[in-house]
């Protein structure tokens, strides 16, 4: 019973600790206006098949992705 006790507690902390592999990236931009777009390309990408956008608005845009 103790060994089981101990295995789940284990288990618990690998799966807790495990990265979340979540990104927000927040920025502001002086020079853009409302209605434009940006694109985030993710790096290591050769083929620019991971390609974000976010739509600017008030001169602010967010990227939100696992």
């Amino acid at each position: 019973m103790k060994k089981l006790i101990h295995t789940l507690c284990i288990l618990t902390l690998l799966f807790s600790c495990a990265p979340k592999n979540k990104y927000i990236i927040n920025g502001s931009l002086s020079e853009k206006g409302t209605g434009d777009w940006i694109y985030l390309l993710h790096p290591g990408d050769t083929n620019n098949s991971l390609v974000d956008s976010a739509h600017i608005i008030n001169e602010k845009f967010q990227f939100k992705g696992n």
